[in-house]
């Protein structure tokens, strides 16, 4: 694959690592873990997507740049605002 062929599975994975923190940060306040328990559940959550991502085929089409863009400026607003959605129920 080229380079600079833009195709959804790079959002993707571009965008696994937000949610894996949140969920494991969300895990941790919510059962009261310790900060390397959180770790190792942000690093297994990003693994596991990790793999999920990677076996689907689906995820190869190319998109536009402009889709590129426009689906990280999305991606990237939805976690702010459930970063402090969450944060301010805490």
């Amino acid at each position: 694959m080229n380079e600079q062929t833009y195709t959804i599975r790079k959002v993707m994975n571009g965008a696994i690592l937000i949610p894996a923190v949140l969920l494991a940060i969300l895990a941790a306040a919510v059962f009261d873990l310790g900060p390397v328990v959180t770790v190792i559940i942000a690093i297994l959550l990003t693994t596991s997507l990790v793999l999920v991502i990677r076996k689907w085929t689906f995820l190869d089409r190319p998109i536009s740049r402009n889709a590129y863009t426009m689906w990280n400026v999305a991606i990237i607003a939805l976690f702010v605002v459930a970063y402090y959605s969450i944060r301010s129920t805490m």
